[in-house]
């Protein structure tokens, strides 16, 4: 029996990040139109969340 499953591979130009992230999203989204919302807001929460480390001043050890 056969076993299909819908797939992406991707490959990122690392040297161009913001608009290959967002073609990935796009792409994503796509096989979603009825949860756009939900993922972007995923993301959102997740990117905050490493904006906040980020933020963060260095531990003194």
């Amino acid at each position: 029996m056969a076993i299909i499953q819908p797939k992406l591979e991707v490959v990122l130009n690392p040297a161009n990040p913001v608009q290959e992230v967002c073609e990935v999203i796009n792409a994503v989204s796509a096989y979603h139109p009825n949860k756009e919302a939900e993922i972007l807001a995923g993301l959102m929460q997740a990117i905050g969340a490493r904006l906040q480390e980020l933020q963060k001043p260095p531990e003194q050890e």
